[in-house]
């Protein structure tokens, strides 16, 4: 069962939840603020699988963390209403786009905001703070700045 339709008010509800835990009320707010444009897909359970908008896919939800990554389209909406102090992941773009693939190495971070931890959705900027990637980050905000060398974060969506 892989229906696309309009969410109800719980699933707007849960919808606007973890958006405000993972990226704040301003982001939260778009969205329910355009909750007429949303379709939702779902698990043969009746859990949400994905959110989408204007029929383009913007948020896919994690049954076994309750949170959502982004797809291209939702970085894109809801990038510039997160707090430039959460979620972002600042790089050297130079040493980014040369030796970035699917996984960010930590020569590539300039700097990071505090509230990162491990697992977290983030968006990877530059550090004037376009946005170039969306991914995982590996590891916190506190073992990031320490790290020399390593693995901080898994680039899913390059927006070049």
């Amino acid at each position: 069962m892989n229906t696309s339709n309009s969410p109800d008010i719980q699933e707007i509800a849960q919808i606007y939840g973890i958006l405000y835990y993972q990226f704040g009320r301003e982001a939260a707010e778009e969205v329910l603020r355009r909750s007429l444009e949303l379709r939702v897909t779902r698990y043969s359970s009746g859990i949400i699988r994905e959110v989408h908008m204007s029929n383009i896919p913007i948020l896919y939800h994690n049954p076994k963390t309750g949170l959502f990554t982004l797809s291209q389209r939702g970085a894109i909406l809801l990038f510039p209403l997160v707090p430039e102090d959460r979620k972002r992941i600042y790089v050297k773009r130079d040493i980014f786009e040369k030796y970035t693939k699917k996984v960010l190495l930590a020569p590539a971070v300039a700097r990071v905001t505090e509230d990162i931890r491990a697992g977290d959705e983030v968006f990877i900027v530059d550090e004037s703070g376009d946005l170039l990637a969306v991914g995982k980050a590996l590891a916190s905000a506190v073992e990031t700045k320490v790290m020399k060398r390593g693995k901080v974060a898994l680039v899913r969506r390059e927006h070049r």
